[in-house]
């Protein structure tokens, strides 16, 4: 199952189920026994649906590539088709109950990654939890930032869903949201693929392009060297917020700590987007943090 979406004001009607009843009762007409879909982690409301129709998680994808629509008349830029690489889980259903087994695409240690589909799962509840234990009262908010793309209502807002966006490498999310001067969006998207993901073999094979990726990096978020340990973060600890600055400190799971003071700006289609400036970016060993 590929591309199934319904037009906003159609959304929370049931269509979309309904949609999915259907296709598998014409995949059955051809003889097949089961159906397969990716669906990203952070769209939440439709990994409920599947969840309720009886698909199971089969297997997480770190660095899936997607296709998305950026820009367009509200959005004062040009229309576009970018691509990138998000956490993404691949459902399946079996409709003769037996699931059996399923081979993984990787054909590296092919039988360490056959896997069993007979394990109810819920990333649904896995993301939800993630984001209270990340903000607390303010995940409700966050959540519709960064899953439904609704505005922020505050600088501190903002920050949140985009430490959320680091976590889930919602790596789309960070660039859209963001200034970076003389960098295009997909270009930003490849800065932070290269962040979050450790990954340059989607990169164009020219040096110069590569190093004025890597100079991008560096330019937009201090030493490139750093930012790697932004892979696996851990914690995300406010300290304080004003209209326009937000003080935060993000704890890695490498044991080193990021700590900022970020100025956003007002935005028409985002409410808040980190504008780039920073009084302070700073990167310090838990260990130092604890013995001062």
């Amino acid at each position: 199952l590929s591309d199934l979406a319904g037009a906003p004001p159609f959304r929370g009607k049931g269509i979309a189920r309904s949609l999915v009843e259907s296709l598998e009762e014409a995949v059955k007409k051809w003889g097949y026994n089961d159906l397969v879909l990716l669906v990203e982690a952070s769209n939440t409301n439709a990994i409920g649906v599947y969840d309720r129709l009886g698909y199971k998680l089969v297997e997480e994808r770190p660095n899936e590539q997607t296709a998305y629509l950026d820009g367009g008349s509200d959005t004062g830029k040009a229309r576009s088709v970018e691509k990138r690489g998000t956490l993404a889980y691949l459902y399946r259903k079996c409709f003769d109950g037996e699931p059996g087994v399923l081979f993984f695409r990787d054909e590296k240690d092919e039988e360490a990654k056959k896997s069993e589909v007979d394990v109810a799962s819920s990333p649904k509840e896995k993301v939800d939890f993630a984001l209270q234990e990340d903000h607390g009262d303010m995940w409700p908010e966050v959540k519709q930032i960064l899953v439904k793309r609704k505005a922020a209502t505050s600088a501190e807002a903002m920050a949140r869903a985009r430490y959320s966006a680091v976590k889930f490498k919602d790596c789309s999310f960070l660039a859209a949201t963001e200034r970076n001067e003389g960098k295009g969006i997909a270009e930003r998207v490849d800065i932070w693929r290269i962040s979050l993901e450790g990954r340059t073999d989607y990169v164009d094979d020219s040096i110069a392009w590569f190093e004025d990726i890597l100079d991008g990096l560096s330019s937009a978020f201090g030493q490139a060297d750093d930012m790697k340990n932004l892979q696996s973060v851990e914690k995300f600890e406010m300290l304080g917020a004003t209209e326009d600055i937000v003080h935060f400190k993000i704890f890695c799971k490498s044991g080193k700590v990021l700590e900022e003071k970020d100025k956003y700006l007002p935005d028409n289609q985002y409410g808040f987007i980190y504008s780039g400036d920073s009084e302070m970016y700073d990167w310090k060993d838990l260990d130092e943090m604890y013995q001062s």
